[in-house]
Formats: structure tokens, C-alpha cells, sequence
């Protein structure tokens, strides 16, 4: 199970409607952002709201508004672990890697248990071509949260990397029960080493026959 950095709590009289707010993040932000920016009318100084505004943004792909909320959230909670997190998350989708790294490993000081930044870190040295520290992160990562398959799926392909096809199989196939890690295993040339390999054969087909059944 995900732990979650529980510093700086909204206030209860506020606690229902921004729990219905973050409900709607992903498929309506812009009526999260409503409701989001209506509390912060009366709680201009959370670092829980200003980050949840951030979120808003991010969803939408509006990388430098977020980064701004973000930014502002760490004013009001310099050692909140959340927007540190969001903050990694954001340089490394504008390609600013150096400040992906500083900002995920800000996040991992103020709350070690958070398995997102310690992934981060990982595609920091993977993209660095170091191989062996990126896996320690990695199963860092996953050892936090068992249900965080991108650091399995990345796991999984360090190893492949690294020559362990063994152990690079066995995180493969937790990552494969998300559809996204199936797409990205046909073409991944990290996971080149492990096409010859009969397990590998049978693992992919079946992930993708769950996906595709009809074979279309």
C-alpha cells in the first residue's frame, strides 16, 4: 500500500469538499480547480491546496503554471515531501533533469517512505547510462508501494540491462498486469536481451492476448 507524506492536512471543515475536488483530478480538473481556488478563498495559506492547484495544471499537460503552484506550495511547507515530488515530476517532463534529481531527492528527505521520488531518481541514473545505482532505486521505489508497477516495469529493465534475465523476468511480469507496461515492452530496446527467452515469449503473448483478445 502507497504511504502518503500526511503533513499539512487540510482543515476538517474543509476536509469533504477537497476530497471530492482531488476525486475529480484526473478526468475533470478544471472542476477540481473550481472548487480548489474557492477554498483556498478561505485557506489562502495551505500548502495542501496551493499543491492540489498545482495537480490541476500538471493533469492538463501546463507544465510551467503547475511548477508555479508547486513552487508556492514550498514556500508555505518548505519540508512538505508532496510538491518537492511534483516538482521532479515536472522538470523531468520539460527535460530539466539535473533539477528533477535535486527536487526528488528533496522529496525522499522529507519523506522516505514516498515511492515516487525514489523512481525519479532512478530514471535520473538510468538516462545517465548507471545501470546498477538506477536499480537500487527502483526496487526502492517498489518496496514502498507494491502497486507502483512503473518502478516494477523499470525494475525490470535494468535488470535486462544489468544481464539478470531471471530477475528481470519475475518484475517484468508484475509490471505486465498494467496495460501501459505491455505496449511498452514490444518496442523497449532495454528489454532486448529477454526476446530470445521462451518465458519471456510466453509472458509477453499472454499480457497481450488480456489486452487484445480478439487479436485485432
Amino acid at each position: 500500500m502507497a504511504k502518503r507524506d500526511t503533513k499539512y492536512p487540510v482543515p476538517d471543515s474543509i476536509k469533504k469538499v477537497y476530497n471530492e475536488a482531488v476525486g475529480l483530478m484526473e478526468d475533470d480538473p478544471v472542476s477540481a480547480r473550481g472548487i480548489i481556488e474557492g477554498l483556498l478563498e478561505l485557506e489562502p495559506d495551505e500548502p495542501r491546496l496551493l499543491n492540489s492547484l498545482g495537480n490541476t495544471y500538471f493533469v492538463e499537460g501546463e507544465l510551467e503554471t503547475a511548477e508555479e503552484y508547486f513552487l508556492e506550495a514550498l514556500k508555505r511547507g518548505p519540508d512538505f515531501s508532496i510538491p518537492n515530488s511534483n516538482l521532479s515530476s515536472v522538470y523531468s517532463k520539460m527535460g530539466r533533469y539535473e533539477e528533477s534529481a535535486k527536487y526528488a531527492a528533496r522529496a525522499i528527505k522529507c519523506f522516505k517512505a514516498s515511492a515516487i521520488p525514489w523512481n525519479t531518481l532512478g530514471i535520473y541514473y538510468a538516462r545517465s547510462g548507471d545501470y546498477k545505482t538506477a536499480l537500487e532505486y527502483f526496487l526502492a521505489s517498489y518496496s514502498y508501494d507494491g502497486d507502483y508497477l512503473v518502478a516494477a516495469y523499470n525494475a525490470a529493465c535494468s535488470y535486462a540491462v544489468l544481464g539478470e534475465p531471471d530477475k528481470a523476468l519475475s518484475y517484468l511480469e508484475k509490471a505486465l498486469e498494467d496495460r501501459r507496461y505491455v505496449k511498452a515492452t514490444e518496442t523497449d530496446p532495454d528489454l532486448d536481451s529477454l526476446r530470445d527467452i521462451t518465458r519471456f515469449r510466453e509472458m509477453f503473448a499472454a499480457a497481450k492476448s488480456e489486452l487484445d483478445p480478439k487479436g485485432d
